[in-house]
């Protein structure tokens, strides 16, 4: 893939929230996602966020063609992605619904 078709993918890419969440697609090593991931659970662990986290070594994109020069695209992870993501945030906002056994 050449620079410049890299650089349209990024500026075309869908970044806004729908929903008042941010869902979004990383690719990083696997050392910064096991820094990422720890970081998040600290956060969660401290009442701050709920979060889910889905990994996959491959991406999927979708092209929404709005007219011949506007789109945009779509990102997500093969396997899954968002709907894995989202049933361990599901998991977590659940257990904070559930009564205190103490």
């Amino acid at each position: 893939m050449t620079d410049s078709a890299r650089r349209s993918i990024m500026a075309d890419a869908d970044f806004r929230k729908f929903d008042g969440s941010l869902k979004m697609a990383i690719a990083c090593t696997s050392k910064n996602r096991q820094l990422l991931a720890s970081y998040f659970d600290r956060l969660h662990r401290e009442g701050v966020i709920v979060y889910g986290i889905h990994v996959a070594d491959k991406a999927l994109m979708t092209c929404f063609l709005q007219s011949d020069t506007a789109h945009i695209h779509f990102i997500d992870a093969a396997n899954g992605g968002y709907a894995l993501a989202a049933k361990q945030l599901k998991q977590q906002l659940a257990a904070l619904t559930k009564p205190s056994t103490q």
